[in-house]
């Protein structure tokens, strides 16, 4: 069961500052990141008028969240058969925020099966059977941001189920893979094991920044119908563990798990 949780603040703490950025608590920024929740950037008096419809997340995407100086693009794969598009992005100063589909074309209000939701500094959209492909999510503004998109699977697509680090364990005739029982350590060399169900092909672990960047990939090893096996090495900064390959339609995917992990 998934828990969504909405952080709503004191207009004391909705104001801007005196770069002209909305004052938020960066303390809760910082949890929602290291939680991959969205964090709801709300200007004074706005949350009470504005019929906030929240959206429901289903896989994982794309969790981002750092500070913007100017403009950044996030590129958001979307496999075939998916049902619901759900995107959440907000920001200190939000100059623009533009949702891309794969031909080029932005999502607007009132086009057939969009659910959008724009406030001061954030926008949420909810698309029905999104196209298959590369979605883009333009960010045009300053401070910080928070950045989330996930996708409801066809209903037997692509769901991730787990990623572990994982060693050779157990009394004698029982012997097996078992989660290691403590936090990695920077550029540690270790056996990783991903869970992922439905039909794939060329799936590989990713490391995730808290920013949404990708920082490198490990190769995997497919050994049953939902489990592959590869070598990694740990980063050396907070990542969380991600999954990228491509469906049976050669259109690629891509997962992450919600939790940000921190290395020793």
């Amino acid at each position: 069961m998934r828990v969504i949780v909405v952080l709503v603040f004191p207009l004391w703490l909705a104001m801007a500052d005196a770069s002209g950025l909305l004052k938020i608590s960066r303390e809760f920024h910082e949890t929602a990141a290291k939680t991959g929740g969205d964090f709801y950037f709300w200007a004074p008096g706005e949350f009470a008028s504005s019929s906030l419809q929240i959206p429901i997340h289903h896989e994982e995407v794309l969790l981002a969240y750092d500070a913007v100086e100017d403009k950044r693009v996030f590129e958001i794969p979307v496999e075939t058969g998916a049902r619901t598009l759900t995107l959440f992005a907000g920001v200190q100063q939000k100059d623009l925020i533009a949702i891309v589909r794969p031909d080029g074309t932005a999502v607007r209000h009132g086009q057939s099966g969009v659910a959008l939701q724009t406030f001061q500094h954030m926008s949420i959209a909810t698309i029905e059977t999104p196209t298959a492909g590369v979605w883009k999510l333009e960010l045009h503004g300053a401070g910080l941001y928070s950045i989330s998109a996930h996708v409801r699977p066809a209903e037997d697509g692509i769901v991730f189920l787990s990623a572990d680090f994982v060693e050779e364990r157990g009394r004698p005739g029982h012997e097996g893979l078992f989660p290691i029982e403590r936090s990695a350590k920077r550029g540690e060399s270790l056996t990783c094991r991903l869970r992922l169900s439905g039909p794939t092909r060329n799936a590989e672990l990713t490391w995730v920044g808290q920013d949404g960047t990708v920082m490198g990939t490990a190769r995997m090893k497919p050994i049953g119908d939902d489990e592959y096996l590869g070598s990694c090495t740990a980063p050396d900064k907070p990542f969380r563990i991600g999954a990228t390959g491509v469906d049976l339609n050669e259109r690629v995917f891509q997962r992450v798990e919600r939790g940000l992990r921190e290395p020793q």
